[in-house]
């Protein structure tokens, strides 16, 4: 199932979700129901389940001279203030926070389109055959051998996806580095 809002966010919700938001409700009400959905959805996808189950590639990089072990992505301004998501700056003040957005929502764009090009591509590659044949033998299940995290180590990525000061730090980190790099030009 696909929920669109009118600002154009898209969710792709796994079937075990609750159902849709009801139509009855208000637009407010409604807006509530999908991002909490979405929400949900976002914290089940592969992308931070790896981070969150300690299976991800190690990262390390720096900022602003800063040092970061958590990757990030590029995002709009509905999503969470996470530490992997970066999102622009809404109502930027000042030339370099104007700067950061502009570069931010130029890289954002650019991949959003490279993703949609992709899509395409395999969409025109494949034809998608809906069909499926019966199979009646019991598929094997073998023994995972790999690491699995601690419950301790399994809240511990959890909470550093979540930290919000750890968002605010990379973005401006970000804004002074874009600066430091392009600014004025």
């Amino acid at each position: 199932m696909i929920l669109e809002n009118k600002n154009k966010a898209i969710c792709v919700v796994p079937h075990d979700l609750p159902d849709p938001p009801n139509p009855q409700l208000t637009e407010e009400q409604r807006m509530t129901d999908i991002f909490q959905v979405a929400l949900m959805t976002l914290e089940r996808s592969f992308v931070f389940g790896d981070i969150v189950e300690g299976r991800a590639p190690p990262v390390r990089y720096k900022v602003n001279g800063k040092p970061y072990t958590i990757g990030y992505y590029l995002v709009d301004g509905i999503y969470p203030s996470w530490s992997t998501l970066v999102k622009t700056i809404p109502a930027p003040q000042g030339n370099k926070h104007k700067h950061f957005a502009k570069k931010q929502e130029g890289a954002r764009k650019d991949v959003e389109r490279a993703f949609r090009v992709l899509q395409a591509h395999e969409h025109d590659k494949h034809d998608i055959d809906n069909s499926y044949d019966r199979v009646d033998e019991i598929p094997s299940i073998w023994t995972s051998f790999e690491r699995t995290p601690t419950l301790i180590e399994f809240i511990e990525n959890r909470h550093r996806i979540h930290n919000t000061q750890m968002h605010s730090q990379l973005q401006e980190d970000l804004v002074e580095h874009l600066w430091k790099i392009h600014g004025g030009q």
